[in-house]
């Protein structure tokens, strides 16, 4: 849902699955592309077929964020638990009401 206050000059979005909602508040020009830019990549998103791994999601969102964001996430998503030789650890999601 995408809310605009032209009064406030500020856009609000938020995006939810129904377990987890996220809130973005925009009110400078700045975060305005972001939101814009945000946009187009989740139309991307979800118009791949098949996702096989999360290094196919777009998480260049912020600029000067790119292929360093991803290769430094993944690498810190391999290495949580990998030095003592153990899996890495589940993260529970939060429900509504929790």
């Amino acid at each position: 849902m995408i809310k605009y206050r032209r009064e406030a000059g500020e856009l609000k979005l938020k995006v939810t699955d129904n377990v987890t909602c996220l809130k973005y508040r925009a009110s400078s020009p700045a975060d305005l592309k972001n939101i814009d830019r945000f946009g187009r990549m989740f139309l991307q998103w979800t118009l791949i077929k098949s996702i096989s791994s999360p290094d196919h999601l777009p998480l260049d969102l912020l600029p000067g964020s790119g292929k360093e964001t991803k290769s430094s996430s993944s690498s810190q998503r391999h290495s949580q638990g990998s030095h003592d030789g153990e899996p890495p650890k589940k993260t529970r999601r939060r429900k509504r009401g929790d």
